[in-house]
């Protein structure tokens, strides 16, 4: 009885090696595509309405104006203004 002894042959898997070189080379255009290209800038017109303004920026809102107008204070407050203390639940990990 004789034994023999073989080397092992490396059987070259081809589709797994081609599976490796598509996922790298995707990734490689994901990396360009998100960190080096740069992108397209769309150049948008505004309606001639949104084009001037220097008007809104002027424009000084003053509280008390606000407040005290009589068409503001025809308005119905339907909700309370929430106090310190009540607003929301307790807090489930502060009770001990």
């Amino acid at each position: 009885m004789a034994i023999i002894v073989e080397e092992g042959k490396n059987k070259v898997n081809i589709g797994a090696i081609l599976t490796w070189l598509v996922v790298i080379l995707v990734l490689g255009l994901v990396a360009y595509y998100v960190f080096f290209q740069r992108p397209e800038f769309i150049e948008l017109i505004p309606p001639s309405g949104l084009r001037d303004t220097t008007r809104l920026s002027k424009i000084n809102l003053n509280s008390e104006e606000v407040l005290n107008n009589p068409q503001f204070q025809l308005l119905k407050q339907y909700i309370s203004v929430p106090r310190s203390g009540n607003a929301g639940r307790e807090n489930p990990f502060l009770s001990f």
